[in-house]
């Protein structure tokens, strides 16, 4: 068995959540069904597993067109019916529809292929697997045959030169065209693409032997230092499009042959239509990279309904007749072994370093000489010309590719080395496999020599979204207005992330959660920028930290500053939660014993002074002189309690989050005789809080129809409308909005008044304090996940929703020219709520909404100098009047960074339900089943 280290296995939940259509044929969900099955039979425990980072709209354009990149990057569901033109262009249609994150699918699967090529390039394993890659019709300005980015062609231009083996259905007109026995190749890539056609029913026997006397002699021919084996499960029996008859065994008794030869070996998915058995395939095909027989019968996993009835691993073979002859299967292995003998084995090639200044060339067919031998290698596409691009399983692939825009493919040059690289020679194969009109193919290609590349071009199995100093601006137009050839600055020097979770729940099954350590997380360079504008904001008091200063944006001049250069009470909750995730106590402590000392300062607004015990919004060190001596000087802290704050506020925010002061105020109460009556006092609170707040101002579908139903001036004891309620307050936003599932607090209830907006904070602390019941909390976060567009979208999280507009925003904000709709607190985005959210979604099991959040997150923040605030519906632009390198927003993405790592942390933040809380609401439940509480009758005693 391979060492654990050496096998890399590439997954994201989020890539099997996209949804094709009712219709179509390809159903993404079968990475997840996978992967299950993967977990279920433990092969977890004998491979690193990595969540790809998002492929970057310019590693995508190292073959594509920057145009085509674009263009899918910008269109949606929403938004198709505004590109007509460029829909037929583009082709995408039918076969390759549009649908709802479509381009974060194609990044994701993409990132897979091209971050486990630069694994085997770097020599970090062995085997890397990625079975949401090999969607290899895609061409250079068009999507095709399901496919809309070829993650395939961007993994091999991680590699070097290469030679294509393709097996795959051949004749009656399949799509897209598929190659010839006498299909080898022009020019320079003469005889380097290797085609076998094949006829509908070949089945194991004739398949495997053929594959095996082909792959050896091209292996002992090319020598390639790496193999790229493509696995499309649709020449599986039985496959809804396809039309081979391959058992599982055969289909992977090809992968097992492979890799015998024990050469680096990248391996990905590709076609495959019956979900089921695609699932069983890949499965299997993962126990044989990793020398593990599995059990015929499939274990308990989420998606075990699907494998009914017999629950097994194998699937019966067809009744197809096998139209492959022994006479034309010997004449297909002569041809193909008579190209063979026509090429020399992959040339070695000098290793060198990408030099700084790397671009990638044009290329001039004129100036290439066919007989000199070079040591570098073109790596790019123009208009014509696809080079270095190779066979997928599901499709033919040629060494080079003539990609011509109506469709025709002619094998083109074999790659030629043009930049500095460190790579390898590679290999393709792809065995066979069918669709519809597709042709299917089992290819293996093979690299040669992988050697150490550059630091700049290093392994990202990470998320590494940021587009390294873009604007926001920038990226709202296009990406490509700078040279495809700064790629690797913007790559930058990135490293591996180990994942933790994923969509629908952990990487992991519950039962074997505890055993993943080896899930170690490897920072990455946003992380690692974020943590050091963490310490530059630090603020030192007599040479000790303190706190953190809101912003320090190095453009701001000082006059601009107001009071952002101050330690806030309130912004310093997430700096010091990342602190202390970190083991840096100290500025924690020290932040807490110096609020405790300012409380007892003496303040006044005005003739008023406000009651004991109340923090300051803010202080700040100051350096004063000395009294008694102007020569000398000291630090003191300066508080703020309001009298300088603009349109002097209070700071009475500090102390409104009651319910879970109330909680701690309990919990730091030592239980003894002295404090029984004041913790009798605080239950008491606590319990007539949770119940107003469960009972009156919890909305849902259902309460909502009850309001909506409710009479008028009740005079009663047994009133349902206790608060006279008019039906004609329910907005008409919230008919519409509110979700089948979900529901959450309103924001205020007054007499005949209710402010329905959903504000995020209280809801989400609601969570974290427990004041929401579990069926409520699990509630908030379905409506959370069925309203993303509107909550989250381009950016998390808005503070409330719907914005104040119109009459409702002069009336209610005076006109407010910062809380203008979809503004600052008037419905803007505010990236620090990524930690409250961090910790709700962890307490309630369902951390992979908050890594969703988390992702989209990263992709703009560092570039767009993580701003305060963002503006408008969905949270497109910085805020107008946001600052830059706020330092809750900073925190509040590193915590929730730490804890979706570290998911048993978050423990020490939550409250846990109140045993004595819940038994008591529910003793009222039960003694008032309607909640109805009449005048009680008192008993009477008489004297007759």
């Amino acid at each position: 068995m391979p060492p654990k280290e050496r096998i890399a296995y590439f997954y994201d939940g989020d890539v099997g959540n996209v949804y094709f259509g009712p219709n179509h044929p390809m159903k993404p969900h079968r990475l997840c069904m996978t992967h299950h099955l993967v977990l279920s039979y433990g092969l977890y425990k004998k491979m690193e597993i990595y969540r790809p980072h998002k492929a970057y709209p310019v590693e995508l354009a190292q073959f594509h067109s920057a145009d085509y990149v674009e263009f899918l990057h910008r269109i949606s569901p929403n938004t198709q019916h505004l590109f007509a033109d460029e829909l037929a262009r583009y082709n995408l249609g039918e076969d390759c529809p549009v649908f709802e994150n479509l381009f974060e699918f194609c990044q994701i699967y993409a990132g897979g292929t091209i971050d486990a090529a630069r694994r085997l390039n770097h020599q970090l394993c062995d085997i890397a697997i990625n079975w949401a890659g090999g969607l290899h019709h895609a061409k250079k300005s068009a999507a095709s045959g399901f496919c809309y980015i070829n993650d395939l062609v961007l993994g091999i231009l991680e590699l070097l030169k290469v030679m294509t083996v393709s097996f795959h259905k051949y004749g009656d007109m399949f799509f897209p065209g598929t190659g010839d026995v006498k299909d080898i190749g022009e020019r320079e890539g003469k005889y380097y693409a290797i085609n076998v056609p094949l006829k509908d029913g070949i089945d194991d026997a004739s398949f495997t032997r053929l594959f095996k006397t082909i792959i050896a002699k091209v292996v002992e021919t090319y020598l390639p230092g790496v193999i790229v084996l493509q696995c499309g499960a649709d020449s599986l029996a039985g496959d809804r499009l396809g039309c081979f008859n391959l058992s599982i065994e055969g289909h992977s008794e090809c992968v097992k042959f492979v890799k015998k030869f024990n050469l680096p070996l990248l391996v990905t998915g590709g076609g495959g239509y019956t979900k089921e058995n695609v699932a069983r395939c890949w499965t299997v095909e993962t126990g044989v990279l990793l020398d593990a027989d599995l059990p015929n019968e499939i274990p308990e996993n989420e998606y075990i309904k699907y494998f009914a009835p017999d629950y097994t691993l194998k699937i019966p073979n067809g009744n197809m007749e096998n139209l492959n002859s022994k006479s034309y299967l010997s004449t297909i292995k002569v041809q193909v072994l008579e190209s063979l003998r026509c090429i020399q084995h992959a040339p070695g090639v000098q290793m060198q370093e990408v030099p700084p200044d790397f671009y990638i060339p044009e290329f001039n067919e004129d100036e290439q000489n066919p007989d000199e031998r070079v040591d570098r290698l073109w790596i790019v596409c123009t208009d014509n010309y696809c080079l270095a691009f190779v066979v997928t399983l599901n499709q033919i692939y040629w060494s080079c590719l003539d990609f011509y825009d109506d469709g025709d493919y002619r094998n083109n040059v074999h790659s030629k080395a043009h930049g500095k690289y460190r790579r390898r020679s590679s290999l393709f194969l792809s065995p066979c496999s069918v669709s519809r009109t597709w042709n299917n193919c089992f290819r293996d290609y093979t690299v040669r020599n992988i050697n150490d590349r550059s630091q700049s071009l290093k392994c990202q199995c990470q998320r590494v979204d940021d587009t390294g100093g873009m604007t926001s601006a920038d990226a709202n137009r296009t990406w490509f207005t700078e040279s495809v050839s700064q790629a690797n600055q913007i790559l930058g020097d990135l490293n591996g992330q180990k994942v933790t979770s994923f969509e629908n729940g952990s990487v992991m099954p519950s039962n074997v959660a505890s055993d993943h350590s080896s899930y170690k997380t490897r920072g990455n360079y946003i992380e690692d920028e974020a943590w050091r504008l963490l310490q530059d904001s630090v603020a030192y008091y007599c040479g000790s930290p303190v706190g953190t200063i809101a912003a320090k944006d190095p453009s701001d001049s000082s006059s601009n500053v107001l009071n952002y250069d101050q330690v806030f009470i309130r912004d310093f909750i997430p700096s010091g939660m990342a602190f202390l995730l970190k083991g840096e106590y100290d500025i924690v402590r020290n932040f807490i014993l110096h609020t405790l000392q300012l409380q007892s300062w003496e303040k006044t607004m005005d003739c008023h002074s406000p009651g004991q015990g109340l923090m300051p919004a803010s202080f700040k060190v100051r350096t004063v002189p000395l009294d008694g001596d102007d020569s000398a000087t000291e630090e003191v802290l300066d508080p703020d309690f309001g009298e300088a704050a603009i349109g002097r506020v209070a700071p009475v925010d500090s102390g409104a989050l009651f319910y879970s002061a109330l909680l701690s105020a309990r919990e730091m109460l030592a239980p003894e005789d002295g404090s029984a009556d004041l913790i009798r006092a605080l239950n008491n609170r606590l319990i007539a809080l949770s119940f107003h707040t469960q009972e009156y101002y919890w909305v849902d579908k259902r309460k909502l129809n009850e309001i909506y139903r409710y009479k008028q001036e009740e005079y009663s004891y047994d009133a349902v409308n206790k608060f006279n309620i008019y039906p004609d307050q329910i907005s008409p936003w919230l008919v519409e909005w509110m979700p089948d599932k979900g529901g959450y607090f309103i924001g205020n209830l007054q007499p005949a008044h209710m402010d329905f907006r959903f504000f995020s904070l209280g809801n989400l602390w609601s969570i974290v304090s427990s004041l929401a019941t579990t069926h409520q909390s699990h509630a908030i976060l379905d409506l959370i996940e069925a309203k993303w567009s509107d909550l989250v979208a381009d950016m998390p999280f808005k503070i409330c929703y719907p914005a104040l507009e119109g009459q409702e925003w002069r009336i209610i904000t005076g006109s407010d020219p910062k809380n203008t709709p979809w503004s600052y607190h008037n419905g803007g985005s505010w990236p620090t709520l990524l930690w409250q959210l961090a910790v709700a979604c962890i307490k309630m099991n369902r951390p992979e909404i908050a890594a969703k959040a988390i992702d989209i997150a990263e992709r703009r923040l560092a570039a767009d100098k993580w701003p305060e605030y963002y503006d408008t519906k969905r949270a497109r632009f910085i805020g107008k009047q946001a600052r830059l390198y706020q330092t809750w927003s900073i925190a509040g993405f590193l915590v929730a960074k730490l804890l979706i790592e570290k998911p048993d942390a978050a423990r020490n933040i939550w409250n846990d339900e109140d045993a004595e809380i819940v038994n008591a609401l529910n003793i009222m439940a039960d003694s008032n089943p309607g909640r109805k509480r009449g005048r009680k009758v008192l008993k009477k005693t008489y004297i007759v």
